[in-house]
C-alpha cells in the first residue's frame, strides 16, 4: 500500500483558503509547541504494580516525554479532489495519509488489524462543496469523541469558521445518538451545516476537501486545550453548584462486550470500598447527561476508576484535581492529566485468566490518592515490597503470552550456569502493548503481526551505568546506545525492530557476561550471539522473540 508519510512536506503554506490542482494549502492556526512539563506520580511503590508496569507508568511521566520533539503545527489543508473512508482514512491520488498530523500514532500501529481493500471497494460519493473532515478512529466510544476529535471540530469551527468559504462539516451517521445530539443542539450546527455518510457502506470524494489537523500526538497542542474549556462551557453554562469532593467512576452497570480497557471482575467490591471507607461517590457516567457529567468532573479533587473512557472525562477537571487509574492500557490518562497539571497515581490488576483488584493494595492506592497531607509514617495502610520472583514472572509470561524458555520447544539459549542476576525485560509488542518476562528474560511473539517494536532491560541492585544495548530499525539504522533502564525502539508506530545488541559496563562486566538470541521472519530464523554482537538478520527481517541471559565469568 503507498502512503503519504507527511501532507505538510508536500503542501504549501498560505493564509488564504484555495483549493488548487497539484498541491494542498495548509493553513496554520497555531505553530508547534513544546510539550509542558510532566508531573511526577503521586506515588509508585513497588507494591502497586509489577516491575515492567511501573517503569512504563514512570516513563509516560518521566523527562524524555517533555524532551520529545515538538508538536506539529494545529491547522487545517485545503485539498482539492481528496477521498474520505472508514474512520477517517484521507486517500490522496490513490495514497493513505498517514502523516502524523493526520492520523494517531495508535492507529498507524494498527492498519493491518483493517480491510482496507474492501474499504476502497465501496461505492463512491461525489461532493461538490467545501467540506471539512475531522472524523477519527473510535467513531463510537466515548473517549476518543471527547478527547480526540471534538476538539478537530472546534477547532475549525471558532477560528477559521468566518473566513472559510460556505462549507459543510462530514458527520459519519455511525456515530451514537448521544454524540450527534451534541453536533445538533450543543454546537448547533445545522443540518445545512452538515453532509451525512455512511462510513460503513460508502465513501466520499471531496472535491474542495478541508482537511483538520489533530490536535495531539505524545501530549495535546497547548493552544488546544482551550477547546476543552470552550465545550465544557457550551454543554455546562453554569458549572457551579453541589461539589462531589471525591468521585469513584463505575463501569459496573455496562456489559464487558461494551468496556473499553480491562474487564475487572470485582469492581463492584472495590467501588463499595471506595464508598464506605474513603468517602467516595460511585458514578456510573454513562447514567448522567453529559452537561451534568462535565460540572461533577470539573467540581471534584478527587477522582478514581478502572481505566476507560469514563475516566478520560478528566479532561474538564481543574488543575491540581488527583486522579488514580486502576489497570491502564495506554498512557492518554497520563496525556490528559500533563495537559491539564493533574497529579496521577496508577495500580495494576492481578494477573490471570480473570484479572481483578487486590483489595489490600487497592486501600493502599486509595488512602496515597485522597490524603495527600498525611505524613508518610501516619498512613495506615502500608504495602510489602513487590520484589519480582519468579513465581510472579512466571504468572505474568503466561498473562501476556509470553513464555520462559526451559517450557519452550527448541530452547533458544540453554539454561544451565544461569547468574543470579536480578533482571527483566521490558518488551513493547504489536497489538499486545508492554510486557515484563521472567529470569530468563524471554519474550515469545504470538501471531504474525506481534512483532517486537522496543525494549528496555531493568536491572535491580545494580548501578545505573552497568549495561547498555541498542536497536536496529526496519531500514537498518542502528540506535544510540541506551543506559538501562531506558527504553529503546518506538511504540505504537508499527515499526519492529530487526536487530538488537548488549553490552555489560564496569564493575558487572568483571563478573558476568551474557549471552542473547532473536528469532527472526516468517521462517522462524534464530540468531545467537555473544555480549557486544549486533544479533539481526541480514535481510532485516522483524523480530517476534528475543532472549538475553547473563552467566558468570567462571560458569562460561
Amino acid at each position: 500500500m503507498d502512503t503519504i508519510e507527511s501532507l505538510a512536506d508536500i503542501s504549501d503554506q498560505t493564509d488564504k483558503v484555495h483549493f488548487l490542482n497539484g498541491r494542498p494549502q495548509r493553513i496554520v492556526i497555531a505553530k508547534s509547541a513544546a510539550g509542558p512539563q510532566p508531573l511526577s506520580l503521586i506515588c509508585s511503590d513497588e507494591g502497586l504494580g509489577s516491575v515492567g508496569e511501573i517503569a512504563r507508568w514512570r516513563r509516560w511521566h518521566g523527562m524524555a516525554r517533555q524532551e520529545a520533539s515538538p508538536i506539529f503545527d494545529l491547522g487545517v489543508y485545503c485539498v482539492k479532489d481528496v477521498t474520505i473512508s472508514g474512520c477517517g482514512n484521507v486517500w490522496l491520488n490513490g495514497r493513505l495519509v498517514v502523516s502524523k498530523d493526520i492520523m494517531m500514532a495508535y492507529a498507524r500501529s494498527r492498519l493491518a488489524m483493517l480491510n482496507l481493500p474492501i474499504e476502497m471497494a465501496l461505492p463512491l460519493r461525489v461532493v461538490e462543496d467545501p467540506c471539512v473532515s475531522w472524523v477519527g478512529w473510535g467513531t463510537n466510544i466515548y473517549g476518543h469523541l471527547i478527547v480526540e476529535m471534538l476538539p478537530r471540530l472546534l477547532m475549525v469551527r471558532h477560528t477559521l469558521g468566518a473566513v472559510l468559504p460556505h462549507h459543510r462539516y462530514l458527520v459519519d451517521e455511525q456515530f451514537p445518538q448521544w454524540f450527534r445530539t451534541i453536533i445538533s443542539n450543543t454546537l448547533r450546527l445545522a443540518e445545512h451545516e452538515i453532509e451525512y455518510f455512511d462510513s460503513s457502506k460508502e465513501r466520499i470524494l471531496l472535491k474542495q476537501g478541508i482537511i483538520a489537523t489533530q490536535v495531539m500526538d505524545n501530549y495535546i497542542h497547548p493552544f488546544a486545550m482551550q477547546f476543552y474549556d470552550q465545550f465544557a462551557s457550551m454543554v455546562a453554562p453554569n458549572r457551579g453548584g453541589g461539589q462531589l469532593e471525591k468521585i469513584f467512576i463505575t463501569r459496573a452497570f455496562l456489559g464487558k462486550g461494551n468496556l473499553r480497557g480491562n474487564f475487572c471482575t470485582n469492581e463492584v467490591e472495590i467501588a463499595q470500598i471506595a464508598a464506605t471507607e474513603f468517602g467516595f461517590s460511585v458514578i456510573a457516567p454513562e447514567t448522567l447527561p453529559l452537561s451534568e457529567q462535565s460540572r461533577v468532573f470539573a467540581n471534584t479533587s478527587f477522582v478514581a476508576g478502572v481505566y476507560g473512557s469514563g475516566l478520560h472525562t478528566a479532561i474538564f477537571s481543574q488543575p491540581g484535581t488527583r486522579v488514580g487509574a486502576v489497570g491502564p492500557v495506554n498512557s492518554l490518562q497520563s496525556t490528559i492529566a500533563i495537559a491539564r497539571e493533574q497529579r496521577m497515581i496508577y495500580m495494576g490488576m492481578e494477573p490471570g485468566a480473570s484479572p481483578y483488584v487486590d483489595l489490600d493494595k487497592f486501600r493502599f492506592f486509595l488512602e496515597r490518592l485522597s490524603c495527600p497531607d498525611k505524613e508518610k509514617n501516619h498512613y495506615r495502610y502500608i504495602l510489602k515490597s513487590n520484589a519480582s520472583t519468579y513465581d510472579h514472572d512466571l504468572e505474568m509470561l503466561q498473562r501476556f503470552n509470553c513464555a520462559p524458555v526451559m517450557e519452550t520447544e527448541g530452547a533458544l539459549i540453554p539454561t544451565e550456569n544461569l547468574s543470579n542476576l536480578s533482571a527483566n525485560l521490558l518488551v513493547h509488542r504489536s497489538f499486545i502493548s508492554d510486557s515484563v518476562t521472567g529470569p530468563t528474560m524471554t519474550c515469545m511473539s504470538v501471531g504474525a503481526n506481534k512483532t517486537i517494536e522496543g525494549f528496555a532491560v531493568l536491572l535491580n541492585n545494580t548501578t545505573e551505568d552497568s549495561l547498555v544495548y541498542q536497536s536496529m530499525s526496519p531500514e537498518g539504522e542502528w540506535s544510540e546506545w541506551i543506559t538501562t533502564p531506558g527504553f529503546t525502539g518506538t511504540s505504537g508506530l508499527a515499526q519492529p525492530l530487526a536487530g538488537f545488541a548488549i553490552q555489560l559496563k564496569g564493575e558487572l562486566a568483571n563478573k558476568y557476561t551474557c549471552r542473547y538470541a532473536g528469532i527472526f521472519g516468517e521462517d522462524n530464523k534464530m540468531i545467537v550471539c555473544d555480549e557486544g554482537q549486533r544479533c539481526a538478520d541480514n535481510d532485516r527481517e522483524p523480530m517476534h522473540a528475543m532472549q538475553i541471559t547473563f552467566l558468570k565469568r567462571e560458569n562460561r
